[in-house]
């Protein structure tokens, strides 16, 4: 059956709507990046000056002609973003090479899909939690003796215990979640650090309330980290062969624990 015979038995609507599938089809294969295309696009370097362009036209643009980023770039959406890109930008006369002008808005695409993508529960636990440890070391830091100080200079924020917001208590106060690895030497350190700072307060009922905030969780499943030093973990730990690939605790779980028998209302571990 040749075209024209073809073309005879298709309304009009089927015949546009053809040709508008057959477009798509084009603009995708042309998309579609074959290893000499990607050296290519990787090769291509986009002027300073055009990705200011693209940023300061797409703020101009109205919702609808924005990219979704939910998609992938080839989606029917995105390349009509790209398509408008490439025609408003050669229409100023000043940048007109199309190829160019398409990996400028891809790059730029590929940056508002890291702006808007939103952090999980999980990752924002994370940082949340380092960022108590990193606190708490810092604190601590300050409390050091002179003799103790070769020690302390061994060790980082990987070494002290996590600390999560204890919401459901209505208190308002944190769970500690103890290390399982951490040594009674390096444990007794850290409580004597805390010892000081509590020491140089003022306020005794400051003191006291700030005590009472800190309750024992579960202990922690997190590893120590990567060449951690003999006498900063536990003689089971210390004793056992770590592989050589082992990661660093930090990496892990936010949720880690201290297994220290202390009292479930002491200070930071």
């Amino acid at each position: 059956m040749d075209h024209s015979s073809l073309q005879g038995r298709l309304s009009d609507k089927q015949v546009s709507e053809l040709s508008t599938h057959l477009v798509q089809v084009e603009k995708r294969l042309d998309t579609a990046i074959s290893p000499v295309k990607a050296r290519r696009r990787c090769d291509t370097e986009v002027p300073p000056e055009l990705s200011t362009l693209v940023r300061r036209l797409y703020s101009q643009y109205s919702i609808d002609n924005q990219f979704n980023t939910a998609q992938k770039i080839t989606s029917d959406h995105n390349q009509r973003v790209v398509d408008k890109f490439v025609a408003d930008i050669q229409a100023r006369k000043v940048y007109t090479d199309e190829h160019t002008i398409r990996v400028a808005v891809k790059k730029y695409f590929g940056t508002k899909c890291r702006a808007n993508k939103s952090p999980s529960q999980e990752e924002l636990k994370k940082k949340r939690s380092n960022a108590r440890r990193i606190k708490l070391f810092e604190r601590r830091s300050k409390w050091v003796k002179p003799d103790e100080m070769n020690q302390w200079k061994e060790l980082s924020y990987h070494y002290m215990s996590d600390e999560e917001s204890d919401r459901e208590s209505g208190n308002g106060g944190f769970i500690v979640h103890r290390l399982t690895w951490r040594s009674p030497v390096l444990t007794t350190l850290c409580h004597m650090l805390d010892q000081r700072a509590e020491d140089s307060k003022k306020d005794t009922a400051h003191r006291s309330k700030a005590s009472e905030k800190r309750t024992v969780g579960t202990p922690s499943i997190r590893r120590p980290p990567r060449n951690a030093p003999r006498w900063a973990l536990d003689e089971a730990t210390s004793s056992a062969a770590l592989p050589s690939d082992h990661e660093d605790f930090a990496s892990h779980s936010e949720t880690d624990i201290d297994h220290d028998q202390d009292s479930a209302t002491s200070t930071s571990c």
